[in-house]
C-alpha cells in the first residue's frame, strides 16, 4: 500500500470523507488500471483513516494477490446483467470497465457492443440497487479528431468522431454509452456524471500494451533503446494514477447531474519529448531512435484537454509532476 505517497493528498481524502465514509462503493473494471489505483486508494483510506467504506470491485478477471483482501472482489464479464448478484443496497457506482481503444481493432464491432451491453447492464443495476450516483469512465475519443487551430479540447467542443469510419468506434460508443446514462439517470433518479478522461501514467499502467509512455518505461528498465517509428511531434498529455484517483473520487461525490469533466493534464508534450524525459532517469542514458525531422511533415496530432471546468468547480488540480509519475511506473515494476 501506498502510504508515503498519500501523505500530499491528506487534504483530498478530508474533502471526500463525508461523502464516501461508511457508503458502499462498486467499481467495475476492478482488476485494470484505473481499478487497481481506486482500489488502493479507498483500501487506504479504510485502514488508515477509518472510512469503513465498503467496497465491491466487479472485472472478468482475479486481482493480484496484495489487493485481495479488505473488500469483495467479483469475477463477472459485464456483458451479462449484474442483477443477481448483489442483494443489498449500493450508494456509488464507478463504471471504470472498457475495452482497450485500439484503432485497428480486429472486430471493431465488438468494442462497440462491449462498451453498450456493459453500459446498460451497469445503468440498470444502478436503477435497482438504489444508486445515488454513476460515475461513467467516458474518453476524450468522444470529440473526435482534435483540430490544429483547438489547443486544448473542453467540455463544450462541438466535434465529434466520424461515425462512418470504424477507426472511431471506440469514441463513437462512449458516445452512445454518455446518452445512455443521461436517459436511464432521468428515468430512475439517480446522479449521473461522465468522466472524459484522457492520457495516464503512473502504478499499474501496463508496460506491454498500445501506452507509448509503458513501452518507453519498459524500454528504459531493460535498457533497451527507444524506437520512435511515427510522428515524434505528436502531442499528449498525461495524469498520474494517484491525481487521476482522486479527480475521479471528487467527480463521484460532487460531480453535477448530467454533467461531463475533462479528466487529465492539459500540459502537452510531444511523444519525441516524452522518450528523452524517460531516457534521462536512467542511470546510463538510453539512446532514442526517431525518424529524421525532414520526414516529419504536415499536422501534428493532438490529444489534450482542458480541464478547467473541475478546476474551476472543485478546486481540482495536479500534485504529481510528470517525471515523478514516470519515476513511479519505474520503481513499481522494478519492485
Amino acid at each position: 500500500m501506498r502510504t508515503e505517497t498519500n501523505r500530499q493528498f491528506q487534504q483530498d481524502f478530508s474533502l471526500l470523507s463525508d461523502s464516501l465514509r461508511g457508503n458502499s462503493v462498486l467499481i467495475t473494471g476492478g482488476s485494470g488500471f484505473f481499478g487497481r489505483n481506486l482500489l488502493e486508494i479507498l483500501l487506504y483510506a479504510n485502514s488508515h483513516l477509518g472510512w469503513q467504506t465498503e467496497i465491491v470491485t466487479v472485472s472478468r478477471g482475479a486481482l493480484p494477490e496484495d489487493l485481495k483482501n479488505g473488500h469483495r472482489h467479483i469475477v463477472h464479464d459485464l456483458s451479462v446483467p449484474l442483477t443477481s448478484l448483489f442483494p443489498q443496497k449500493i450508494n456509488h457506482i464507478i463504471h471504470a470497465a472498457s475495452p482497450l481503444h485500439l484503432a485497428n481493432h480486429p472486430a471493431p464491432e465488438q468494442t462497440y457492443y462491449a462498451i453498450l451491453s456493459s453500459m446498460e447492464n451497469i445503468l440498470n443495476f444502478a436503477s435497482q440497487a438504489k444508486a445515488e450516483s454513476v460515475l461513467f469512465s467516458s474518453s476524450g475519443a468522444v470529440y473526435g479528431t482534435q483540430p490544429e487551430t483547438v489547443s486544448h479540447l473542453a467540455e463544450d467542443y462541438i466535434g465529434a468522431p466520424d461515425p462512418l469510419d470504424k477507426r472511431f468506434v471506440y469514441g463513437n460508443g462512449k458516445r452512445t454509452a454518455e446518452t445512455l446514462g443521461v436517459l436511464k439517470a432521468s428515468e430512475f433518479g439517480f446522479r449521473f456524471v461522465s468522466a472524459r478522461c484522457f492520457a495516464f501514467s503512473g502504478r499499474h499502467l501496463p508496460l506491454d500494451k498500445h501506452f507509448a509512455i509503458g513501452n518507453f518505461v519498459s524500454n528504459l528498465i531493460h535498457q533497451i533503446p527507444i524506437q520512435i517509428k511515427g510522428d515524434a511531434r505528436t502531442l499528449r498529455s498525461y495524469m498520474d494514477a494517484e491525481d487521476l484517483c482522486f479527480w475521479l473520487l471528487t467527480l463521484l461525490a460532487k460531480g453535477k447531474n448530467l454533467n461531463a469533466y475533462n479528466v487529465g493534464s492539459d500540459k502537452a508534450i510531444s511523444i519525441g519529448a516524452l522518450a528523452k524525459l524517460v531516457s534521462s532517469l536512467s542511470e546510463k542514458e538510453i539512446p532514442v531512435e526517431m525518424p529524421p525531422e525532414s520526414s516529419m511533415k504536415g499536422s501534428v496530432s493532438a490529444y489534450i484537454p482542458s480541464i478547467e471546468k473541475a478546476k474551476k468547480e472543485f478546486g481540482l488540480e495536479m500534485k504529481t509532476s510528470l517525471r515523478d509519475s514516470i519515476q513511479k511506473m519505474v520503481d513499481f515494476n522494478h519492485a
